[in-house]
Order: structure tokens, then sequence, then C-alpha cells
């Protein structure tokens, strides 16, 4: 393949025609260039549209704050030494991954959750999702009024409360029931 210039010859005839073939530097050089940048542009299509089996979730900005918030239901009429079905609405701004906890506590704050399906690593979508999980309600409570709490942790610190930093995210108030 060769191509024609319309260039002038070194010794100034302007009518000249000088053929340029693939051996020629400039042609080399200019296609070496050209599928570099294909090359590139294509590397960059295929990064942006091929994420790893596990993508981690895009850094919050500095100036976003992490806000999480929770509400439960579980089913009515529940009493010690059960498992039962609650079902959490949780909202946030962000994806994150955080641990579903809950807590049975007696009037005196007490804790008695077991850590029946507690579930770590949760990955949360930016938005509203409902998530159903298992609580255990420890049998041979004493008798008192017990408060079933849903709790957001940190990933890795469910029940933490203080410890290495760890604080619950959110809370609420799924329901009660009494120990006769």
């Amino acid at each position: 393949m060769s191509t024609t210039s319309g260039s002038s010859s070194p010794s100034g005839n302007s009518g000249a025609q000088s053929k340029r073939t693939l051996r020629d530097p400039q042609v080399i050089a200019a296609i070496i260039t050209g599928v570099l940048a294909l090359a590139g542009v294509l590397a960059g299509i295929f990064l942006s549209n091929h994420s790893s089996a596990s993508p981690t979730p895009p850094s919050p900005s500095p100036s976003e704050k992490l806000n999480i918030s929770v509400a439960c239901k579980i089913p009515p009429g529940v009493h010690s030494g059960e498992q039962i079905t609650a079902t959490y609405t949780i909202t946030s701004n962000q994806e994150v991954k955080v641990g579903l906890g809950a807590g049975v506590y007696d009037s005196g704050g007490t804790d008695h959750s077991t850590g029946t399906g507690d579930q770590d690593g949760y990955q949360l979508r930016a938005g509203t999702q409902k998530v159903t999980r298992i609580i255990a309600l420890p049998a041979g409570l004493s008798a008192d009024q017990y408060e079933i709490d849903a709790e957001i942790w940190p990933d890795g610190r469910i029940g933490a409360n203080g410890a290495n930093g760890a604080n619950v995210l959110a809370e609420a108030t799924c329901g009660t029931f009494s120990v006769p």
C-alpha cells in the first residue's frame, strides 16, 4: 500500500509527488499513534462496563454524612420462647454494609437477645428497602415487660455498644410482650 503527498520535494520542485509506503517512518508512527489511541478508548469503555464480581460501593463524599433510619413490625401476641419474624423497613442515603441486630430488653434496660437471626455484612442500597429476619425470644425470662427493638449497627459490630467506638446507627421499637 502506498500513499502520495502533494508536498514539495527537498529540491524545491513543487510539481513533484513523493511516494509514502508502509516502510516510511512517518506512516508507521501515524499508524501506531492511531492504534494506541483506539486501544485506550476501547480499554476505557471495557473498564467502565465491566465491574468486579463484588464491587466496592462508592465511598461517601466527605460532606455527606451517613443517615440511616429503621422501622419494624412483628406479629401481635408474641411470647417468651418463640421465634418470630420481624420486618425492618430501612432507609439509607448511601450504599453501606451494616449489621442487622435485635434487642430484647427488660424494664431495667438489660438486653436478653440471643443473636439468632443477626446478620453482619448486610449490603444496604441507597433508598428504602424491606428486610425480613428471625428474632428468637428467649425462654425462661423472669416476670416483666419486654421490648423488642430493631437495631442497625456498623458492619461486624452488632451489640458492641460503645466498644471500639461502635454505636448503633439506627433503632426502633418493634413491639412489647409481658411475662406474667
